[in-house]
């Protein structure tokens, strides 16, 4: 078996509100859709922003927790693979489809973005499963000279 590495990682702002689904055996799936830009130097000096739209596919938990807590303009930063699938359109045409399967995904913006909804603040507390958790419990201060990177 030869090596080989397929991994993405992200960090954009979404393009609109997360979509949530479920699947026939309740399984919750989100599709975020995420711009990244790259800058391009013009020859007079300045710089142009060119986007990149990318799809994001996510399951379980972290979905449930990003369709509550993210909403357009969310910056958010993805760490997942690339799929890439086939199908055929309408018209019988073979089309490719690109998406990241997120593993993680961490939303980057400041939680005021989100005081002027009327849903309660949801963290990920709210969607850890405790049964399964093996973290300790921890109280007091942390001492920054402690933490070992």
């Amino acid at each position: 078996m030869a090596f080989s590495i397929n991994r993405a990682i992200l960090l954009g702002n979404l393009t609109r509100d997360p979509e949530l689904r479920q699947t026939n055996s309740g399984k919750s799936v989100a599709t975020l859709n995420l711009a990244t830009n790259h800058s391009v130097k013009n020859q007079d000096g300045s710089y142009t922003d060119i986007p990149t739209f990318h799809r994001i596919v996510v399951w379980g938990k972290i979905a449930d927790f990003i369709h509550k807590s993210c909403r357009k303009g969310t910056k958010v930063y993805v760490d997942g693979r690339i799929h890439t699938s086939e199908y055929e359109d309408k018209s019988g045409q073979k089309q490719r489809s690109r998406e990241i399967i997120a593993d993680n995904v961490i939303p980057m913006s400041e939680k005021q973005q989100y005081a002027a909804t009327n849903e309660p603040e949801t963290t990920v507390d709210d969607f850890e499963d405790k049964t399964a958790s093996n973290t300790p419990e921890v109280s007091g201060d942390v001492d920054p000279n402690d933490i070992p990177f």
